[in-house]
């Protein structure tokens, strides 16, 4: 009788293991990355501001990003006009984005 329901629990367990596991990320996190390098390509549409190439070091591979006009720019602690990154193609910094859209710019901060 015991060995019956540590089973029964075991399996109670192992399916609630389960579900917790398959269910969707649906909380939105915000995350800072430090990026070495930061090459924008800024090309404005209505669909957005360019892309990025960001590098968290030197010999890391790179990611591509996005940027659009909700961008905020951050340099040395003051917010500044999103248009400023089109003034120079090499930067450094932080950037943020989310866990739902991990490749999509939020802000950059500059230092």
């Amino acid at each position: 009788m015991k060995k019956r329901i540590s089973l029964t629990l075991f399996s109670l367990l192992l399916s609630f293991s389960s579900f917790a596991q398959q269910q969707p990320d649906t909380e939105l996190l915000t995350r800072v990355i430090e990026m070495e390098r930061l090459i924008v390509n800024w090309s404005p549409t209505d669909a957005g501001l360019g892309r990025v190439m960001a590098y968290t070091c030197l010999d890391c591979p790179a990611t591509s990003m996005t940027i659009d006009r909700n961008a905020q720019l951050e340099i040395n602690g003051q917010l500044r006009s999103i248009d400023e990154l089109a003034l120079k193609v090499d930067w450094a910094g932080a950037i943020t984005v989310t866990n739902h859209a991990p490749t999509h710019i939020l802000k950059f901060s500059i230092y």
